[in-house]
């Protein structure tokens, strides 16, 4: 009888291990690859300008030239990437496409993006940005970024844009 218990016991302790080590086959999503803009809502204020504030909402066609996200963004395994934007914003003519390259970490939820210095963007100085991932599927990353220069004219800003993955 105490084989019996101990081989019951011995079989219950296996099969609880086996069960525990189980885990879902499924991937967590990651942010690798090529996302395209496919919507942003957002507002910018000037406390000291008023007439300068701006809202927007809507696709990423519609809305662009209120945004100053990026249009597509490529995340490399190796923590490099490309953001893509239209000059649209810099020289009016929306037919040209800057590419500006960046290193990235991501850390509880926080997208941490510092540019690699290049003499076309804002006078060859660094930059750095923080930006919440609020959701990321397989197909869909949301990103969303909140600026403040009290300093300049009582600056702030919020976006939200939605990225749809193309490879």
């Amino acid at each position: 009888m105490k084989t019996i218990k101990f081989l019951s016991l011995l079989m219950f302790v296996a099969l609880s291990a086996g069960f525990a080590s189980c885990s879902d086959d499924e991937e967590e999503p990651t942010l690798i690859g090529t996302w395209q803009a496919i919507y942003t809502e957002g507002w910018e204020k000037m406390t000291e300008y008023p007439d300068n504030n701006s809202e927007w909402k809507g696709t990423w066609a519609e809305q662009h030239e209120n945004s100053d996200g990026f249009k597509k963004v490529v995340f490399n395994e190796d923590k490099t990437g490309t953001f893509t934007i239209d000059e649209e914003n810099e020289v009016g003519d929306g037919t040209t496409e800057v590419s500006i390259d960046f290193t990235w970490t991501l850390e509880k939820g926080i997208l941490k993006f510092k540019l690699i210095k290049d003499d076309g963007f804002e006078n060859g100085e660094d930059y750095s940005e923080e930006t919440k991932l609020v959701e990321l599927t397989e197909t869909t990353a949301i990103l969303e970024t909140r600026v403040s220069y009290p300093s300049e004219g009582g600056y702030s800003s919020y976006e939200k844009i939605t990225y749809e993955r193309v490879k």
